[in-house]
Order: structure tokens, then C-alpha cells, then sequence
């Protein structure tokens, strides 16, 4: 495992060292959490980047805005308020950064929630937490792909489980008849590792690296905000506090560490050369998750299971915008 001393000294090395004007960063889930630190770290990194932040609400980030003005001077930050669990906001909001920008050289996903009260659909007839750990990220990199292709050094990542694939249910990619809390962090694990590495195979997506991150157990507020919506059971209403406190016990027992380290691990992804153009899957410890003969992954990859997931995602998108 990589320390994170080692980690701050190569992400310091990198800023006293890369020159690099007006790079141009898009950061999805970024808000709080892991992100927000990621997004914070960057800020400390670069030289006069313009920073493209989207979430949900422009009043909530005044303070984050402020934190980043703080630790960058020079950057430039543009609020993109959108609901990323629609696809149809997704669109809007690619569109003007398309109109604005002539290139893009870090794309960063990581919007999602905890899907412990089941499937939650969206006006767009789309489970919200398949939407935002999947089609939402990936509808973002298949809009920003033409900018990020004009980059010198295109890294594309996507804050997720990578390493920990699962056998899909092959005749249910979206979960419509089969949805449950496992199958659903199973189907958008195995389906972005897939997705990316169909996508790198693309002969002109051949300088973009394609990044599945898997940050391991972290302190951030995800069981905390989570509230039963209304119409619970009283069961569900008594369990969800003990599944709170069972959560904080989780991360003391067993030593998750804080957002500000994952943050730094996952600045890391971005900006380190040691992580060439292509499809590749990054363990917590910031290393390589090694290929596993006959392994699950491995035996979808060989079969040409990317080309299959990715015709799904298409047809998600095309079927849900055209009825909006």
C-alpha cells in the first residue's frame, strides 16, 4: 500500500514542478465528502485552473466557494446547478460547458447515496442510485468525451468500488425486474469497469485514461444524511437510527480513514503519470488491482460483455431523453 506520506510528498512534487496554465476540470460529487476534498487538494495543485463544480444547490456551496477562492487565488470556479440523478440535467449542463470550453483535462464522478431504502425513481422512470454511481457518469463522459479528447493529458475517474466485480445478471442490466441494495452495487461496479474499458478501446479515445477508483472505507457523512422517506414502516423508521450508529462504530472499528486522505489519494489518480492512457482499475491503496485469470471481470472482457453493457447505456440514455 502506498503511505499517504509518500502520497502528499509525490502530489507537492507535482505542484512545485507542473507549470501547466488554464487546465480545465470538471468535478461531479464534489459538494462534500470525498469529492469536496479531491476538489480541494486539486485547487492547491494547479495553476489558474478553471474548476466546473455541479450540484444541487448554488446557496449550499457560497461556503465551499469561498474555501476554494482561499486556496487558489487564480482559479476560476463555475457553479453547475443540476440534479445529476437526470439524465436531461446532465445534458443541459454538458452543453454549456461544450459552448464554453474548447478542451477538458480532468473529469472526476463521484455523486451517489446509500440505496438502504430501496429503489427511489426518478421523474425520468430511473432508479436515482443506478442513475448517479452509473448512467449519469457515464452520460457525462460520453458528452465531454469530444473536449477531453483535445486535452494533452485526459484522465477521466470515477470514484466507485473497482476491484470488486460481480457476475451480472445478464438479462437484467438495469435492474428493472431484479433490483436489490447488492445488485445494484454490483451492476454499476462491473458496468463501469466494463463501460471504461470498451470506451479505451475506442482508437480515438487512444490518449485518455480511464480511471475506476475504489477509495476503501472512508469517514464521510453518507449514513448520517441518510433520513427514511416518507410513508416508512415504524420498523424502518426504529432500524435506521441503529444502522447510523452501527456505521460510526463500523469506521472507528475499523480504522476507515478520513475524506482528507482519500481526497489526497484521489488527486493522486488524477495528476500521476505513473497511470498511462487506457482502462485501468485502482485499489484504495492506489495501486493497480491486478488481473485475475478466470477472474469475473476478466472472463466479461474476453467475452466482449463492454461492447454489450455499453449498447445498454446507450439505449438508457436514447429511450429516457426521448421521452423527456
Amino acid at each position: 500500500m502506498v503511505k499517504i506520506a509518500a502520497i502528499r510528498e509525490s502530489n507537492q512534487r507535482f505542484a512545485n514542478s507542473h507549470d501547466e496554465q488554464g487546465l480545465v476540470c470538471v468535478f461531479a460529487g464534489a459538494t462534500s465528502g470525498i469529492g469536496a476534498s479531491t476538489l480541494e487538494r486539486m485547487a492547491t495543485m494547479l495553476h489558474s485552473p478553471t474548476f466546473y463544480v455541479i450540484g444541487r444547490s448554488a446557496a449550499r456551496f457560497v461556503a465551499q466557494h469561498t474555501k476554494l477562492a482561499t486556496l487558489n487565488p487564480n482559479c476560476k470556479i463555475a457553479f453547475l446547478e443540476a440534479d445529476v440523478s437526470l439524465l436531461s440535467d446532465v445534458d443541459v449542463l454538458c452543453k454549456q460547458i461544450v459552448q464554453a470550453e474548447k478542451k477538458m483535462d480532468y473529469l472526476y464522478m463521484s455523486p451517489g447515496l446509500m440505496p438502504l431504502n430501496g429503489a427511489q425513481y426518478t421523474k425520468e422512470h430511473l432508479d436515482a442510485g443506478f442513475t448517479l454511481s452509473y448512467y449519469s457518469r457515464m452520460r457525462l463522459v460520453s458528452n465531454l468525451l469530444p473536449l477531453l479528447r483535445t486535452s494533452s493529458r485526459p484522465v477521466i475517474l470515477s470514484v466507485l468500488n473497482a476491484g470488486a466485480e460481480k457476475p451480472l445478471l445478464e438479462t437484467d442490466f438495469g435492474l428493472a425486474q431484479n433490483w436489490s441494495f447488492t445488485a445494484l452495487l454490483n451492476h454499476t461496479v462491473t458496468m463501469t469497469s466494463l463501460a471504461f474499458s470498451y470506451l479505451s478501446q475506442d482508437p480515438s479515445n487512444k490518449d485518455i485514461t480511464f480511471l475506476h477508483s475504489a477509495p476503501g472505507l472512508v469517514k464521510t457523512e453518507i449514513f448520517s444524511k441518510l433520513q427514511a422517506p416518507e410513508g416508512s414502516r415504524l420498523l424502518w423508521r426504529v432500524l435506521l437510527p441503529v444502522i447510523k450508529g452501527a456505521a460510526g462504530l463500523m469506521y472507528w472499528m475499523m480504522m476507515a480513514v478520513s475524506v482528507e486522505e482519500s481526497g489526497e489519494r484521489q488527486a493522486l489518480l488524477l495528476v500521476s503519470e505513473e497511470f498511462e492512457p487506457g482502462a485501468l482499475r485502482v485499489d484504495q491503496a492506489c495501486e493497480v488491482v491486478p488481473v485475475v485469470e478466470n477472474g469475473v471481470f476478466e472472463k466479461y472482457v474476453e467475452k466482449g460483455w463492454g461492447e454489450k453493457v455499453w449498447e445498454h447505456t446507450v439505449h438508457v440514455f436514447e429511450t429516457t431523453l426521448a421521452s423527456n
